[in-house]
């Protein structure tokens, strides 16, 4: 993987643009880039790729429900027993009752709700009083303020970030965007 800062995305984006002078104003270009750059995100998870596994440990101790911060996406929840063995947890459906129900016990099914802070919620069901679970997460990225934070993408596919923040550049000044966009599609496609 490549790192690019944040400062040649811009660049890029300029260039990409044809914009010479300070119109988008850096500040622009920062928010257009920290947007797309969590739809890019969501867009390399959705089609399968994950490339920035996190983990969430979290140790039963009866609790209603368990607090972290959101990520991209939950890719799966495992019980790890004493015994070094992993136990994959069902994701409830939109419909699944199971938690009206107080119930103690090894859980074998979870919920995922999202709080008014905006943390995740993780609820378990059974509720169990003990043990070790284990929550894999895309992590949501940071986001990029100096010209020295980077981006790290596989196979150059920042450029995608640089052809949108152009794009945006292109329409903001009443610019045809149709090149650009032709661009997008295309490296879009070599990501799908």
């Amino acid at each position: 993987m490549a790192t690019v800062t944040l400062g040649e995305l811009i660049e890029r984006a300029r260039d990409a643009a044809d914009m010479t002078d300070d119109f988008p104003t850096r500040e622009t270009f920062v928010r257009w880039l920290n947007v797309d750059r969590a739809r890019l995100d969501v867009m390399i998870a959705r089609h399968g790729m994950v490339y920035n596994l996190d983990r969430e440990d979290i140790t039963a101790d009866g609790s209603l429900s368990y607090e972290f911060t959101q990520p991209i996406a939950i890719v799966a929840v495992y019980e790890l027993d004493n015994q070094g063995r992993y136990r994959r947890l069902r994701a409830a459906d939109a419909v699944d009752g199971r938690f009206d129900v107080v119930t103690t016990g090894a859980a074998e099914v979870y919920k995922i709700d999202r709080t008014s802070s905006g943390e995740v919620s993780l609820t378990f069901w059974p509720i169990p009083a003990s043990g070790t679970y284990q929550v894999y997460v895309i992590p949501a990225s940071d986001e990029l303020e100096d010209d020295g934070d980077t981006v790290d993408y596989p196979m150059a596919w920042e450029e995608w970030l640089v052809l949108s923040a152009a794009r945006r550049a292109l329409a903001k000044e009443e610019s045809s965007t149709a090149e650009v966009m032709r661009q997008m599609r295309e490296l879009e496609s070599h990501i799908e």
